[in-house]
């Protein structure tokens, strides 16, 4: 006694969307595949050497990182963010922006 009723647009929608994951499952095995065998035929002191060059670069950006924000927050802000411009900075008469207020022709 099955009252599902499938909708063809969704069953087609989940074949899809499942071939498509397997399409990608494939390609990421694959690559991961092809860059392990790449890096399992280097020698082990071209292995120790690559390790500890990705170490130290790691590090250096790291500290980079530190010291520049510690530079940043002395200094200044590295993003400016400029006033919000109010009628009177807009219109420099300050009688202007009064007179609007007093006869009624307040827009706000």
């Amino acid at each position: 006694m099955k009252d599902h009723k499938t909708n063809p647009i969704d069953t087609a929608r989940d074949s899809i969307s499942t071939k498509v994951s397997l399409k990608l499952n494939q390609s990421k095995k694959a690559i991961a595949d092809f860059l392990n065998s790449k890096f399992n035929s280097l020698s082990a002191m071209h292995k120790r050497t690559t390790l500890l060059l990705f170490g130290l670069m790691m590090a250096v950006v790291c500290v980079s990182l530190i010291v520049r924000s510690m530079n940043d927050a002395q200094d200044s802000l590295s993003l400016r963010i400029e006033q919000i411009t109010i009628p009177k900075d807009i219109y420099q008469n300050p009688n202007y922006v009064n007179s609007n207020i007093q006869n009624g022709n307040d827009r706000s």
